[in-house]
């Protein structure tokens, strides 16, 4: 995990990433505070790139595609800074030298295998087949467990129906995709399933998991291993930032898996914050409340509220009332308590925005480039402080890179860390 945040205002755009790298492997769990996670986009003009989630594309680091680009990019600048992401999506397509096909079939492959299908049995597992013993008080035979499997895959498949597809896929997609899929299915069924002697595995039910396989592939989904990356600053015809989030999965064929993070992106001269990965702190210094207890208390105040209904309702019902008074007033009753409800949130959440939120956009709004700086900073520290005295794994730590981009200035470093000695490699700095 990690924990970054960006700062902005008409004036810049400051970010802010720890170096704490999770590796996980068998059954331990490392923590390295050397990752490189905030990089200059450009060596030319202001645009950087931050990288949260995996780290890296199909098993190829960011930090080599990344500086790859940059080379290539050289002193070409574009307009706006999504034209600068349309690029970087091109690049990675066209970058058969970095992750050839090979690769990027057998990344795709590996995460239908390993990621998505035991994710599908152990739902099998859990609801259908459990559900199943308890109404005929046995286990399913081969037959019978083929059959719930399929009808598992059809059903997320019609769940899937309602997901948009990534960025420049479609319904044409799809029939590339279960083609892909086809022998994979396969193969996963023959390996995984029990085959009596004399029987064979129906072909509807490698179909149905291929099918589901291919809605994966095309459309966004929970399976896979993300990428968050942010491009932030300014193209050549933007004079206020632009901050522009995306969620990267991998790849199909020559296509990239990605999609727009809209609620992370802003643009247009607005004032705030953005925390991306670890929010928890960040959402509790700007609201006053963690968005974890936020999500909890409402539903905790509305469950009591309806247990007290529920009490009222029955109290109402035994009393000597006659049937259709007691059938008025408890619809009145309800109708009050949900409209009371709704108001009550409602204040609770305008006074979280006027005397909390707002507050800190308001003076965000007219901070100098240097205390964005300073406060990108201060926040990515806060959540680090955090998991340091918690009994949280300490997944946000180790120094703390920091830039701020503007338009008469540029990408500037304002903290940066180095693996190396700076005294003992000047041709490093005469060449960046």
């Amino acid at each position: 995990m990690t924990a970054e945040i960006a700062v902005y205002n008409k004036l810049a755009v400051s970010l802010a990433a720890d170096s704490a790298v999770t590796i996980t492997g068998g059954n331990t769990v490392k923590i390295n505070n050397g990752a490189e996670k905030l990089f200059a986009l450009s060596k030319h003009h202001p645009v950087g790139l931050m990288v949260y989630g995996a780290g890296s594309l199909c098993g190829v680091p960011w930090e080599m595609i990344i500086k790859e680009y940059r080379r290539q990019l050289g002193d070409v600048c574009y307009d706006t800074v999504e034209q600068y992401a349309e690029k970087f999506w091109d690049f990675l397509c066209d970058s058969n030298h970095i992750i050839p096909d090979d690769i990027k079939n057998n990344h795709l492959e590996e995460i239908l295998l390993y990621n998505v299908l035991p994710g599908l049995m152990q739902h099998i597992q859990d609801f259908p087949v459990k559900m199943f013993i308890e109404e005929n008080q046995r286990h399913p035979n081969t037959l019978e467990t083929y059959n719930i499997i399929e009808f598992a895959c059809k059903e997320f498949v019609n769940n899937f129906n309602g997901s948009e597809f990534y960025k420049g896929f479609d319904d044409s997609d799809l029939s590339k995709a279960i083609a892909f899929s086809n022998p994979i299915a396969k193969e996963a069924c023959e390996s995984i399933l029990y085959r009596e002697e004399g029987t064979t595995i129906p072909h509807s039910l490698i179909d149905a998991l291929s099918t589901m396989f291919a809605h994966i592939i095309c459309r966004k989904s929970p399976f896979g291993t993300n990428t968050g990356l942010v491009i932030a600053g300014y193209g050549d015809k933007e004079y206020f930032p632009s901050i522009l989030a995306y969620d990267v999965i991998g790849f199909f064929g020559e296509k990239l898996r990605y999609s727009p993070n809209m609620d992370k992106s802003t643009s247009g001269g607005e004032s705030g914050v953005t925390a991306y990965a670890q929010e928890d702190e960040v959402s509790a210094f700007m609201t006053g409340i963690s968005g974890e207890l936020q999500e909890y208390m409402f539903p905790q105040i509305e469950k009591g509220a309806e247990k007290i209904l529920s009490e009222v309702t029955e109290k109402i019902k035994a009393s000597s009332l006659p049937p259709e008074e007691c059938e008025s007033l408890i619809t009145s009753i309800y109708d009050f308590a949900k409209s009371n409800w709704s108001t009550t949130t409602s204040d609770i959440r305008e006074y979280i925005i006027n005397n909390h939120l707002g507050k800190v956009v308001e003076m965000i709004e007219f901070l100098p480039k240097q205390d964005l700086g300073y406060m990108a900073e201060s926040l990515v520290n806060l959540t680090a402080f955090k998991r340091k005295i918690s009994n949280d794994s300490e997944t946000v730590g180790g120094p703390i890179d920091v830039a701020i981009i503007s338009k008469g200035d540029g990408f500037v470093w304002v903290k940066r860390k180095h693996y190396f000695d700076k005294e003992l490699n000047y041709q490093y700095f005469k060449r960046n």
